[in-house]
């Protein structure tokens, strides 16, 4: 009776054997998240205008007038066409020795402050 290799230890058995012999043939590919440059992930675009090269998708642009550019709401997730949807601090007090500041948060994010001197 002759034993066979399973197919996938052979194939996992043949590419570590390449790897060794051939690293250069294992290089990893870079991925652009981002084709047309403007800083916002096409995902995002996509989701939020239906195309990466919808006019109100531009990162610079604040198509629902709520002061944050595409740049910040692809950046905080909030929603670049909805007025009410935007990450601002809603109130900050300062005194000596104390720091508090408010905003509004939404389900299922997480937020972190970093300060320094």
């Amino acid at each position: 009776m002759k034993v066979r290799p399973f197919p996938k230890a052979r194939a996992l058995a043949t590419c570590l054997l390449a790897g060794l012999i051939c690293p250069t043939l294992l290089q990893a590919q870079a991925i652009n998240l981002d084709f047309d440059g403007d800083g916002l992930v096409d995902t995002w675009e996509i989701q939020h205008f239906g195309a990466i090269n919808h006019p109100d998708g531009e990162a610079r642009l604040d198509p629902d007038g709520d002061s944050c550019s595409n740049l910040k709401e692809s950046r905080d997730g909030t929603d670049p066409n909805d007025r009410l949807d935007c990450l601002n601090a809603t109130g900050t007090n300062l005194r000596p020795g104390q720091l508090s500041v408010a905003w509004n948060t939404k389900p299922g994010k997480r937020y972190q402050i970093e300060i320094s001197n």
